[in-house]
């Protein structure tokens, strides 16, 4: 398990981050009473994004991420992504078994 912490306040600027404890306090009573703590903590905010630490093959060519969102009760969504390194850069990849996406 990766258990490096990236801060990317410096590349959202604009944008409020959170640590994953912050976060999990804030919902540890339960969702509904999580989401009214988070929106007397972030009244201007639609909700939040989590990405995960991302993992590549061997070889650095191969890349996967998961990202999740959410916006209320039962309102978010989330998955895997996939990427593969081309000389374009690094574009995204649609595979053809399940994506393990989820939405609410």
């Amino acid at each position: 398990m990766n258990e490096q912490v990236w801060d990317l306040s410096s590349v959202l600027s604009g944008r409020s981050t959170i640590s994953e404890s912050e976060l999990d306090d804030t919902f540890k009573p339960g969702t509904i009473e999580g989401w009214k703590r988070f929106r007397q903590k972030y009244p201007d905010s639609l909700g939040y994004i989590a990405l995960s630490a991302i993992g590549f093959n061997s070889a650095h060519t191969v890349a996967v991420v998961y990202s999740g969102g959410a916006c209320g009760p039962k309102c978010g969504a989330g998955g895997f992504k996939y990427f593969r390194r081309t000389s374009k850069g690094w574009q995204r990849v649609r595979t053809d078994f399940p994506s393990c996406d989820w939405i609410s």
